[in-house]
């Protein structure tokens, strides 16, 4: 028995060190390939979000009035005059009394900008303020009600006929407030008529109609002016 197992070895574990086998290189273990498909993922995927960024830059912009208004009608929400309402109508312009020459809206006008006002203790009121909401007061409640009214489109029927006005101003008073230029052309007096809102006076039994259109007035510029130019219609 003895010599058998001296011609056959056992065939257990040796005694000797075990040899690792050479290990193969990077490309060849897959790492290569993983590699590609990363590159390709990132070539697929970055582009796209670029434009995607690109385009949300765009959208964006420094003035609240530039976006689509949030309106369920015709007109701002939280809206108490109603889409069409009539009113008696009182002038405004800058630097008169305690009105300088930036609105209600934040943003700036002169004697000429086709802009009107609505009172704004029945504004606030609409919206559960119990005084007059301005920026010093509350500014996030501000922020959302000149986002929801400032920039709003009306068709402003007096004397003189039909007029296109664009709200971007709140009054103290319990009328419509008109800027000069536009009080003048609504009534049908000549440009520079009134040297100021006392003298104007008021216009009784005005219409206002919210039209659903609305204009970026963030930048305190208008697409167009009162007086009129002669050869347009309002």
């Amino acid at each position: 028995m003895g010599a058998e197992s001296d011609l056959y070895p056992s065939r257990g574990f040796s005694d000797e060190p075990q040899i690792t086998p050479p290990r193969k290189p990077f490309y060849r273990r897959g790492g290569f390939i993983f590699l590609v498909v990363v590159a390709c993922l990132v070539a697929a995927i970055v582009p796209p979000l670029v434009v995607f960024r690109d385009r949300l830059g765009r959208s964006s912009s420094s003035s609240p009035f530039a976006d689509p208004p949030f309106w369920n009608g015709t007109g701002p929400n939280n809206n108490p005059f109603g889409t069409c309402f009539t009113t008696q109508a009182t002038a405004f312009q800058p630097y008169w009394k305690e009105q300088l020459d930036v609105t209600w809206c934040g943003t700036q006008f002169n004697r000429s900008s086709p802009i009107f006002a609505l009172p704004l203790l029945n504004m606030s009121q609409a919206v559960g303020a119990d005084e007059r909401v301005t920026h010093d007061v509350n500014r996030t409640l501000w922020n959302s009600m000149t986002r929801n009214w400032c920039g709003a489109e009306a068709k402003i029927m007096g004397p003189a006929g039909e007029f296109t006005a664009i709200l971007a101003d709140a009054s103290t008073w319990r009328t419509a407030d008109f800027n000069m230029g536009l009080f003048e052309a609504v009534r049908g007096t000549k440009n520079g008529t009134y040297r100021d809102p006392d003298q104007a006076g008021w216009i009784d039994e005005v219409r206002i109609c919210f039209t659903g259109n609305r204009t970026d007035i963030g930048d305190g510029t208008y697409p167009f002016s009162y007086p009129l130019p002669a050869s347009s219609s309002s």
